[in-house]
């Protein structure tokens, strides 16, 4: 079953017997986990939450009816059992999935699953679900951003929603904490300014703001940012990898000429892609060939000189500007 599809069963209220759920994306998990629960309407006193198989304890669990209630839920998370589980818990769950009391719902959350227990699969399908959560899409992941925004009374156009995503990690959780606190410090319309005075950035997003610095030649801003990682702890081995890996993509995107360039090719964000186009247009080939030179000479030298890795990776970011 896809997402969409367990969407439009959930909002039509129809709950299944058994699902399966698995995948990366743990907030869309619990978002449709709460949902389910949401639907059967069953208390605090009717929700099981395991994270170990214990057959014996699961059959107890099916046999008895739910209390002063229609309905409960039992909840296995985390427990390996769809990853590596005994010959004899698969058996138990083969046998009782596809004749599950109506009274009852089994809902199995793990990261991954794996496919070769066919049996077992196919006895959720009988009567239920096998989802799959992969991370949501760029243009998803903008969709989602416009609607939590209109949810607390804002406004939020395209390239801010996907200046937004950019400056936050992978991480739906986090995202929808750093909406919730634009629409609180905002109230309206946010704006890229809004962003910059509140969303925390990510430490890969703060180095890409120094190579830029670099490239526009203004030592005080890529110092007061190298500042600011240095209070964070950063490693400077990993800052100077970072900005060596941000000037060969920018030189990739110059020599192919953007063209054959894709955020999945170099690994990046496609807002970062966008950022990394501007810089190469700008850039001469004469100057980003050089700092593709100077960082690789200095990332190794970090790896392998005595010398205080900060006080090197200064006096990079320092003749970098020459």
């Amino acid at each position: 079953m896809t997402i969409e599809q367990l969407k439009k069963e959930t909002h039509d209220g129809k709950v299944c017997g058994v699902y399966f759920f698995y995948g990366e994306c743990g907030y869309l998990i619990r978002h449709y986990t709460g949902l389910i629960r949401e639907k059967l309407g069953v208390d605090d006193f009717n929700v099981i939450s395991l994270d170990k198989m214990d057959i014996e304890n699961a059959r107890m669990i099916l046999q008895t009816p739910p209390a002063f209630c229609d309905k409960k839920l039992l909840i296995y998370k985390n427990t390996g059992f769809l990853k590596s589980s005994r010959a004899e818990e698969r058996e138990f769950w083969e046998e009782n999935l596809p004749d599950l009391p109506d009274y009852i719902t089994v809902i199995f959350i793990e990261e991954n699953i794996d496919k070769r227990y066919k049996k077992l699969i196919s006895a959720a399908e009988s009567s239920g679900a096998v989802v799959e959560f992969e991370n949501l899409s760029f243009p998803q992941l903008r969709a989602w951003v416009n609607i939590l925004v209109k949810k607390n009374g804002g406004s939020i156009d395209a390239a801010t929603a996907d200046y937004l995503i950019s400056n936050c990690p992978a991480d739906m959780y986090i995202i929808e904490s750093e909406v919730n606190k634009l629409c609180s410090y905002s109230r309206d319309v946010i704006t890229a300014d809004d962003i910059d005075k509140c969303v925390t950035k990510p430490a890969a997003n703060r180095i890409y703001d120094i190579s830029r610095a670099i490239l526009n030649r203004n030592p005080g801003e890529a110092f007061a940012i190298l500042g600011d990682l240095k209070k964070l702890r950063e490693e400077p081995v990993g800052i100077m990898a970072l900005l060596c890996a941000n000037f060969c993509n920018i030189c990739k995107i110059k020599m192919s000429k953007g063209d054959s360039v894709t955020p999945q090719s170099l690994g990046v964000h496609p807002y970062a892609l966008s950022k990394m186009r501007e810089d190469a247009a700008r850039v001469e080939q004469t100057r980003i060939d050089a700092l593709v030179g100077y960082s690789l000479t200095c990332d190794s030298m970090l790896k392998s000189s005595a010398v205080d890795k900060w006080i090197q990776l200064e006096m990079f970011v320092g003749k970098a500007m020459l």
